[in-house]
């Protein structure tokens, strides 16, 4: 799945998992601010965040979230408070 403009601010990787579709890969391109701490992980190949280089919100910036997805809840962010990281400068 490709999400063009939509997608940054929400965890993706639940959304999918909770409609069964673990299988699918997705691809997030979206300039909405903040980004969602999940996408900060440059390993993850399940859902993968295209950051331009000339972003104000670099990659760096964004914190760690949770490495399990299980901790995620739909109602918005995670168990142990991370939710979303930066807005822009």
């Amino acid at each position: 799945m490709i999400f063009i403009n939509c997608g940054a601010t929400q965890c993706i990787r639940r959304l999918r998992d909770a409609l069964g579709l673990q299988q699918v890969r997705c691809v997030v391109i979206d300039s909405h601010r903040p980004v969602h701490v999940d996408y900060n992980d440059p390993d993850d190949n399940e859902v993968i965040f295209v950051l331009p280089d000339d972003d104000p919100v670099s990659r760096e910036d964004i914190p760690e979230g949770c490495k399990d997805v299980d901790e995620f809840e739909l109602e918005g962010g995670c168990s142990c408070g991370a939710s979303l990281a930066l807005q822009h400068a």
